[in-house]
């Protein structure tokens, strides 16, 4: 999925996540708002994710999480390389919506 996206557009977001209290609530509250459910709620327990569409092939995920000791499941925490220290907030090309 992220392939395709970046074969379409380079290097750029397509899933923007916002932590929220309840998963439950937000996606309910985004569905009865006419959004469109891309995930419905996926429940690890610890971390509990829902999806929706946004503009195009752009998503927005609703995280909520319970422990803040663990990594999104199926992640880990990487220490970012040498080469992470040379990006700049100034080096973005553009931003859309």
């Amino acid at each position: 999925m992220i392939r395709d996206h970046l074969d379409k557009h380079g290097n750029g977001v397509r899933d923007l996540a916002f932590r929220v209290k309840d998963v439950a609530t937000s996606i309910e509250h985004a569905r009865k708002s006419g959004a469109k459910i891309v995930r419905d709620i996926d429940d690890h327990g610890s971390f509990i994710g829902a999806t929706i569409a946004a503009y195009g092939d752009t998503v927005h995920t609703f995280i909520q999480r319970t422990r803040h000791d663990m990594f999104a499941p199926g992640y880990v925490n990487a220490q970012g390389g040498v080469e992470d220290d040379d990006i700049q907030f100034m080096m973005i090309d553009h931003i859309v919506a």
